[in-house]
């Protein structure tokens, strides 16, 4: 049975059946990662690492919704979580200030990187990522 587990929480969360995951015909699973934004987030909190099948993906709340993406920059290897959320809504890279559209993953400080991304769905239950493992 695999769990999903906050990074920044410290119990982890429960699935609703045995299995966490649904699948989907193209091979792609849906993970759930918490209860509610709230959970997710809490007070303050704009960026939240979460583990999905052993990969480390980042969640990024801003003013029209909420994005999960590598939680690495694809340039130098930075924890993005480490950077911050520009006015503009753009991830910006915390060692070379490049900055990421977080609703498509271009860089739009013009180096020309993709930083991946991954779809995020709010349902009745719970917030669920989009995972292909």
């Amino acid at each position: 049975m695999k769990y999903i587990k906050l990074l920044e929480l410290i119990k982890p969360l429960k699935p609703l059946s045995a299995n966490p995951k649904r699948q989907t015909p193209n091979n792609m699973d849906w993970y759930k990662i918490a209860e509610s934004k709230e959970e997710l987030f809490g007070a303050g909190v704009d960026m939240v690492e979460v583990n999905v099948d052993d990969k480390t993906i980042l969640v990024v709340r801003v003013a029209d919704g909420m994005y999960a993406c590598a939680s690495k920059c694809p340039h130098a290897g930075a924890r993005m979580k480490e950077g911050y959320v520009d006015v503009q809504g753009n991830l910006v890279c915390p060692l070379h200030k490049y900055r990421f559209d977080v609703k498509t993953g271009r860089n739009v400080s013009g180096e020309g990187y993709f930083l991946k991304r991954y779809m995020v769905m709010q349902k009745e239950d719970g917030i669920y990522i989009k995972w292909q493992g």
